[in-house]
């Protein structure tokens, strides 16, 4: 009726055009979708991939900073059983009864943040691909180049490039719908991961529609990506500022996982502050260029609703038939 009519239209701007920045069902509601068919696995926390990717190992920080490297409930889990690398297999975790994960990389250093967007956002040949050495010169160059970060030393190089050689082969495992620590002497390091079903997960940095297939990326891989969430036609860092409500629901995120935005390195200076995490985004395709094959390895989900950046997500996990 009448009423009704009045109320569609009044969540419609001029031109009767669906507003972008709308909210998604579950921010509305405040409610999460389920499903009554799950797929559920026990996973454990790598205590030694985690040591293996810090310039300092210390067993202590991990222990003194647990809920910096646990993997929390809804967290995404990313599983580190396989190298990147041939020369970095005798650093992973070794096999055992339950698959190894991590929900965040600990606080490498940011020279390797640019080394893994680059190697992501690379396309070229095998033999560069598989060469630890040259992938990392190759996002070395990209950093002086773009005059990201002061030029490093020989001694410096070798060190991040040891650290870069022992990096895992990062794929999607599942959501953790649990609580586990990185060190077992904080608690039970093992938590049930959800490889497959429905549920509700926080959004990334960009807008995801219905139906758009899902990838993960970590935060520190923002800049590498247009504002749409595709690849730019060269590799370069797009410097895009975010509209005040997605800044603000980016801030709220942060603070929520001890990261307090405006402090040095926005809190990642913060013993407490949880960074280095990967999230969801639309895998988007570019017309009259081909597919980036390592960002398509990294789809996992389809969309099943909406979402602004930083906005709750309904997600169909799906990589059972991938």
């Amino acid at each position: 009726g009448k009423r009704t009519t009045a109320y569609i239209r009044k969540g419609l701007p001029r031109g009767n055009k669906p507003r972008r920045t709308m909210a998604s069902v579950a921010t509305m509601t405040g409610t999460l979708i389920d499903s009554g068919c799950k797929h559920i696995i026990p996973t454990r926390v790598s205590l030694d991939t985690l040591l293996g990717l810090q310039e300092s190992p210390d067993q202590n920080v991990i222990l003194r900073d647990k809920m910096k490297y646990c993997a929390h409930k809804n967290d995404l889990l990313l599983c580190v059983n396989r190298p990147l690398f041939k020369q970095g297999r005798g650093f992973l975790a070794k096999n055992a009864a339950y698959p190894y994960v991590l929900s965040t990389l600990g606080g490498v250093a940011p020279v390797i943040e640019h080394a893994i967007a680059m190697y992501y956002a690379f396309q070229g040949e095998d033999e560069i691909q598989e060469d630890v050495e040259a992938m990392f010169q190759l996002g070395l160059a990209h950093v002086y180049d773009e005059n990201l970060l002061p030029r490093l030393t020989e001694e410096e190089e070798q060190v991040y490039m040891q650290i870069f050689s022992r990096l895992p082969f990062f794929t999607f495992m599942g959501y953790s719908l649990g609580l586990a620590y990185a060190h077992p002497s904080s608690g039970d390091n093992v938590v049930s991961a959800m490889v497959g079903g429905m549920l509700s997960v926080q959004n990334g940095h960009f807008q995801v529609h219905t139906g758009d297939l899902i990838m993960w990326y970590f935060d520190f891989e923002r800049p590498y990506f247009t504002d749409e969430g595709g690849r730019p036609e060269n590799i370069e860092v797009v410097n895009i500022a975010p509209d005040r409500g997605a800044d603000e629901r980016r801030k709220t995120h942060l603070r929520e996982n001890g990261v307090y935005p405006g402090g040095p390195g926005e809190g990642r200076d913060r013993n407490s502050g949880k960074t280095q995490i990967a999230y969801p985004k639309p895998y988007v395709l570019e017309f009259n260029r081909p597919p980036n094959w390592k960002d398509k390895r990294r789809v996992f989900a389809r969309a099943m609703s909406n979402a602004r950046p930083f906005d709750k997500l309904d997600l169909l996990i799906c990589t059972q038939s991938i």
